[in-house]
This record gives C-alpha cells, sequence and structure tokens, in this order.
C-alpha cells in the first residue's frame, strides 16, 4: 500500500490580520495500480459530495479517474489509454451540472473531450483539431452564450458554444512570451462589469488581459517575482473577498499564495510543499 497526493499542512501568514490554513491528507492507492503521476485534479465527479480525481501519466499514455466512497482509497478507472494526453482541464462542458474533462493530444494535434454521464463514466471523442497550452468555458462577452476561450501558439482564440459546438472563432493575439502561455482563468479582476483574461506564462510570470465596455482587451503585466508556473488557479484563498493567485511550479518545488491587495496589485508568499 502507497499514500497518494500530500495535501499539506501550513499557516501562512498574509498580514496582520488574515491567516490561511491549509490541510494534509493522504490518500491510500496500490502497489500496481499508479506508476507515476504527471498531472492531477480534484473534482466531484459522481455527484456524492466527496472530492474525487483525475490524473495523467503522459508517457504511459494513461488517464484515470478515481472515485471515493469516503475511505480514502479510490477506486480507479481508466477513461483513455494509448495516447499521450496533457493539460487535463475539468469544467462542466456540457452545462448538464456534472464534471466533465478536455486534454490536449499534442502528437495528435487535437482536443479530446470526456463527457461525463454524472455517475464518473466518461465517453471520449474529438473536440478540436489542435491542442491547446490552456482553454476555459466562461461567458467572455456577456451576450449570454457560453465561449470556449483557447490559448495555442501564442493567440487566444474564442468560440461561441451553439448546441455544445465551438462556432464563430475570434482571435486575440497576445504578447511573444519568451516561455509558453499555460494556463487562463476568466473573471472580472478588477470589477469593471467586464470578464477579463488571467494569463500565466513558464517563465514570463502572470498577466492580465482587462476588457473594456467595447470588447477590446489591454494586456497588463502584473510584474510579479513568480516564475516557472506550471498551473494556477484564481481563487479567494484568505477569504478577504477579493480573488487571489495560488500557483505551483514542479521545477522549484513550491506552492505560491499571491494575494490580492485589491488596487490592481498582488502580493507573493510562497510556502513550502511536496514536490
Amino acid at each position: 500500500m502507497k499514500l497518494l497526493i500530500p495535501f499539506f499542512s501550513i499557516l501562512l501568514t498574509v498580514n496582520a490580520y488574515t491567516q490561511i490554513q491549509f490541510s494534509e491528507v493522504y490518500f491510500e492507492y496500490d502497489d500496481d495500480e499508479i506508476e507515476f503521476v504527471n498531472e492531477i485534479h480534484a473534482a466531484d465527479f459522481n455527484g456524492d459530495g466527496i472530492p474525487d480525481f483525475v490524473y495523467s501519466w503522459h508517457i504511459g499514455e494513461t488517464v484515470q479517474v478515481g472515485l471515493f466512497d469516503g475511505d480514502n482509497k479510490p477506486t480507479f478507472n481508466e477513461i483513455s489509454g494509448g495516447i499521450q494526453l496533457i493539460d487535463l482541464h475539468v469544467l462542466d462542458w456540457d452545462d448538464d451540472g456534472d464534471e466533465d474533462i478536455v486534454a490536449a493530444a499534442p502528437f495528435e494535434n487535437k482536443t479530446i473531450l470526456f463527457t461525463n454521464d454524472g455517475s464518473g463514466s466518461f465517453t471520449e471523442s474529438d473536440l478540436l483539431d489542435f491542442d491547446f497550452e490552456a482553454i476555459e468555458i466562461a461567458d467572455l462577452d456577456g451576450d449570454g452564450i457560453m465561449d470556449l476561450i483557447v490559448a495555442a501558439d501564442e493567440v487566444i482564440n474564442v468560440y461561441e458554444l451553439i448546441d455544445n459546438v465551438p462556432q464563430n472563432p475570434q482571435g486575440l493575439i497576445v504578447l511573444d512570451f519568451s516561455g509558453s502561455l499555460n494556463e487562463i482563468e476568466i473573471a472580472d479582476e478588477n470589477n469593471d462589469g467586464n470578464m477579463d483574461i488571467i494569463i500565466s506564462s513558464t517563465f514570463d510570470g502572470f498577466f492580465i488581459m482587462h476588457q473594456d465596455d467595447n470588447g477590446n482587451f489591454d494586456l497588463t503585466d502584473l510584474g510579479l517575482d513568480v516564475w516557472n508556473i506550471d498551473n494556477f488557479i484564481y481563487s479567494d484563498a484568505d477569504k478577504d473577498g477579493l480573488p487571489d493567485l495560488i500557483s505551483y511550479s514542479f521545477f522549484q518545488g513550491e506552492t505560491t499564495v499571491t494575494t490580492n491587495n485589491g488596487d490592481g496589485t498582488y502580493t507573493p508568499s510562497v510556502i513550502d510543499s511536496p514536490n
């Protein structure tokens, strides 16, 4: 028996009045169930209120979903094999209330969709005829139609999702980063009523594309000393009502909580985490 996914426990003081508490949880698995993990994401895939997870092993060409029943030992089901999938994203693709999975297949030059039936069983299908660096779903332009936002080859394309089919792409050119653009999040960062695009780049840190009332975007470099970003989430870590940047660097073996100061600036704080 082995242990997987050490969610670390640490008390991070953000300022004199705010502290962030992380809890440590270990999950069990048998020796023959997991050989290596490149990516892992948590979500409730079967609707039982207990977090499950999906992981990928790139070289092993496998993606498996681990479903929990509350005993800290998941039941593994392979949802893909024989193809190398990277950049797993968990999102409700078809807006049916359960979490689906999207992944890039770089060697096949396409994007794969795994549609969840609500029980944690998935149906695989081809979604796009190219792979991606980052992907999200949101109503970016506020027209009531969900959009698919895809970043690939230094261009962010926005598609309207009509009957769950990406249509009418519009290109948004971004900076020529020295490293790859590897993650995006959609949120109203400056609280002006328009959705913005938060971007992480491997070697260039964090950027925000602020959207104005006319649908135009202006790219801002946050100028943070946060590098080698593998992935991040935009969430309120310190419960002050302002979303923060929580990022992880596999190369550096550390997690950074970059707190939102509420005035357009952010303050990074590095915390130790298992590598």
